[in-house]
């Protein structure tokens, strides 16, 4: 153990005393001590207790410390305070930027413990409550929780599509013919990945180093098996050759579930994935729709729900809470967006730390709308409210209250650590509220940070089924929750399933394209997507969805 390591594990010590208050003088006293391990210019390893305590830098209360870390590479101060310290909140510390008395506060006054969760937080703008997280902090913030999840090895999908976006071209132009394109869990649009991943016919020779026609692309290995790289020193990037006479069955095999794959011969010669469908009497299958063993006929493949489909956009929030657009902003991006209508549902007054609206905002909030409505008849802006599903299970508001506005979403966003029966009884009393129309992000999970309350989904899409209440597809690509894999589920109990973005920013709406995504793996219909339905029809289920 060097005198670095030594080191390092006093300064953890002091970060963890700082961040539960402990004694503010015996944590400068190790911080001071890690100061002097560190520019020590004689290893510590190897000295025996009467050793280390006769050297001047340490002092006999240092020495003891020294020597326990030494013959069991810890120390007892230290694991005390690692027992009480989730392991979230020790990632979360070392994240740049954010010291013990930035944890504590995300901590105790927004129940934050993961760098993911903290990252979703920023995203809602749930941190500007606090004082020290000014608008440049929590942006310069933002990029340094994305710099380190995604050097823990995964990332979510919409980051990968949005770099495929802009690389493919450019190596399609650089190397003409080769087919370039993507590869494996990337062309199949799974939720998370770990590298994104291309290939192309042939092999591709590039510089080991930087790639000057992608300046975040380096070239780290490269060889006539491909090259490996990262990008922007953040995401693992692959390119595989493959021979012309397998390219495509190649492309199809790395993009296809095993259960997909089942019963599919491959026994010749493919110019294009469509002919492998083709040759097995079977209509092409999308990228996305590659999960199931059940092939889909072309009427149910073309009735897939698209990005164009969706006609409104359900689930917004504003400056009212923790938006960071005006309703009036919002409404104007969704309608030169070509929608018909917008949901605003900000979030309702229990929860304070989003900025919770209490019933004279929501008074106000109204006003607002009806003006923007009465001035624009050809695009409609809904009251609703994200409403809080209580431990109880009940609503935040009265039964008076709710019924102010037009439709209600119910989530739960605390307490969020319970078993499956506290789970199960809680949703379920909320999705049998008369009030209750949509039911948002069924399991609360945060990809990649947070894996969500266990429930039984089945019987929560029975309970929405029997109440008539629709489910939520979140679309934020931190979220998509409901997963995908209960959409053939929910569709076969009638339950309508919508496509919300839970925008809390105008660029937020886009992230319905990564919710259509998941709905295509899952297999939703556009008559099926509630927020397919136009402006008229929308009108009428919100007026008659109990009937």
């Amino acid at each position: 153990m060097t005198n670095d390591d030594i080191a390092s594990i006093l300064e953890l010590t002091v970060k963890l005393m700082d961040l539960h208050e402990e004694n503010p003088f015996k944590s400068k006293s190790y911080a001071s001590a890690a100061y002097r391990i560190e520019k020590l210019a004689t290893p510590l390893e190897g000295k025996s207790l009467a050793e280390l305590q006769a050297l001047p830098e340490l002092g006999k209360t240092t020495a003891s410390v020294v020597d326990e870390i030494l013959r069991t590479g810890t120390w007892s101060t230290l694991q005390e305070l690692l027992t009480k310290t989730p392991k979230g909140i020790l990632e979360m510390m070392r994240i740049k930027g954010l010291g013990p008395k930035k944890v504590k506060s995300i901590w105790t006054q927004l129940n934050i413990e993961t760098p993911g969760e903290l990252l979703y937080a920023i995203q809602e703008q749930r941190l500007s409550t606090l004082k020290g997280f000014g608008e440049k902090t929590q942006a310069d913030l933002e990029k340094a929780i994305t710099f380190f999840l995604a050097h823990q090895g995964k990332f979510h999908y919409a980051e990968g599509e949005e770099i495929l976006t802009e690389l493919l071209p450019i190596l399609n132009d650089l190397f003409p013919g080769q087919a370039i394109t993507a590869y494996g869990h990337t062309r199949r649009k799974t939720d998370v990945l770990e590298k994104i991943s291309i290939a192309g016919k042939g092999s591709m020779q590039v510089p080991i180093g930087n790639f000057s026609a992608y300046p975040n692309l380096v070239i780290e290995q490269c060889d006539d098996k491909g090259w490996t790289g990262s990008i922007a020193d953040k995401y693992k990037i692959e390119y595989k050759p493959i021979a012309a006479e397998v390219f495509y069955k190649e492309l199809w095999l790395s993009s296809s579930s095993e259960e997909h794959q089942q019963d599919i011969k491959l026994d010749k010669t493919f110019t294009n994935e469509a002919e492998i469908y083709s040759y097995n009497n079977l209509a092409f299958h999308p990228t996305e729709c590659r999960e199931f063993k059940i092939k889909w006929d072309e009427s149910y493949i073309n009735g897939l729900v698209q990005d164009k489909d969706i006609r409104g956009v359900i689930h917004n929030h504003s400056t009212y809470s923790d938006g960071k657009n005006t309703v009036e902003e919002m409404a104007i991006a969704c309608k030169k967006a070509g929608y018909e209508y917008l949901v605003i549902s900000d979030h309702s007054q229990t929860a304070a730390y989003a900025g919770g609206m209490g019933m004279d905002k929501v008074f106000s909030q109204f006003k607002t709308i009806d003006q923007w409505n009465a001035k624009h008849p050809d695009f409609r802006i809904y009251k609703s409210v994200e409403s809080d599903i209580l431990t109880d299970g009940s609503l935040d508001y009265t039964d008076e209250e709710l019924s102010a506005f037009d439709l209600i979403i119910v989530s739960v966003h605390a307490g969020l650590k319970m078993d499956e029966a506290t789970a199960m009884q809680r949703l379920i009393r909320a999705i049998e509220h008369p009030s209750t129309r949509i039911l948002g992000h069924m399991t609360g999970r945060l990809l990649l940070s947070r894996p969500g309350y266990p429930i039984d989904h089945k019987k929560i899409i029975d309970a929405c089924a029997a109440n008539k209440v629709a489910i939520e597809i979140n679309a934020s690509p931190y979220r998509l929750d409901m997963d995908w894999r209960w959409l053939q589920y929910a569709q076969e109990k009638g339950v309508w399933i919508s496509i919300n973005p839970d925008a809390h920013s105008i660029d937020g709406i886009q992230d319905i394209h990564w919710g259509v995504i998941s709905g295509r793996k899952g297999g939703l219909l556009k008559t099926n997507t509630l927020n397919a339905l136009d402006l008229n029809d929308f009108e009428d289920w919100r007026k008659n969805f109990k009937k």
